[in-house]
């Protein structure tokens, strides 16, 4: 289970427990009941929170065990981009390799064409 104290993020931010449920895509009812300690945070959730597209403060509220699985994920998740992004620029250069192809394919019909 997640040690990451959500009220103490909020409290620092100064995020209402209704902004913080809206950006999680929950309700409020939920993010209390995580806050207080009867639901667990899901790696989910404190993923999306970790995610900091809205500039908040993050490394005060974090316990040192947090920390460690926060840069594990981190790492996983940069591996995992590593991965995609080489696939991609395989299937970039496959995909211009055969565009390339098929216009040498038509200059040379069009060289046919006009008899050179």
């Amino acid at each position: 289970m997640n040690r990451f104290d959500i009220q103490r993020f909020r409290a620092i931010n100064k995020i209402s427990q209704a902004e913080l449920a809206n950006y999680l895509n929950i309700n409020s009812s939920y993010l209390s009941q995580v806050e207080t300690g009867r639901r667990p945070l899901s790696d989910k959730l404190l993923a999306k929170i970790l995610d900091n597209k809205k500039g908040w403060v993050i490394d005060s509220t974090l316990q040192k065990g947090d920390v460690t699985m926060i840069n594990t994920k981190v790492l996983n998740t940069i591996i995992s981009q590593q991965e995609t992004i080489a696939t991609l620029a395989q299937l970039l250069a496959n995909a211009k390799e055969k565009s390339n192809t098929a216009q040498t394919k038509e200059s040379a019909g069009c060289a046919d064409a006009v008899g050179l």
